[in-house]
């Protein structure tokens, strides 16, 4: 087992803890709890934090660009949404309706 240095790799990890740790700190002050968008939100830091412990017990293999930038486009989603998956998820809902 070896920890994959390659830059695309580095750059999936860095996105999925990225990704993981907004998530985590999203602060709910003042907003209604959803318990919908909450378990979306635990099973999308599970997902990208797996990615984070599979690189770091060396199980991650090397990856390609489709997957750098479709991680990088979630981290720019989430971190525009300040976290908040309820923001991401009824932004989308709303362009699909014309709302």
């Amino acid at each position: 087992m070896t920890i994959h240095c390659d830059p695309q790799t580095l750059l999936v990890v860095a996105f999925s803890a990225a990704i993981s740790l907004r998530l985590m700190l999203f602060s709910k002050q003042g907003r209604t709890h959803k318990p919908l968008y909450s378990w979306i939100a635990a099973a999308l830091i599970l997902a990208y934090g797996n990615f984070v412990l599979l690189w770091l017990f060396g199980y991650y293999q090397s990856t390609g660009w489709s997957i750098v930038i479709a991680h990088g486009l979630a981290c720019i989603a989430v971190f525009a949404a300040r976290g908040n998956v309820a923001r991401i998820i009824s932004n989308s809902s709303r362009r699909k309706t014309g709302e």
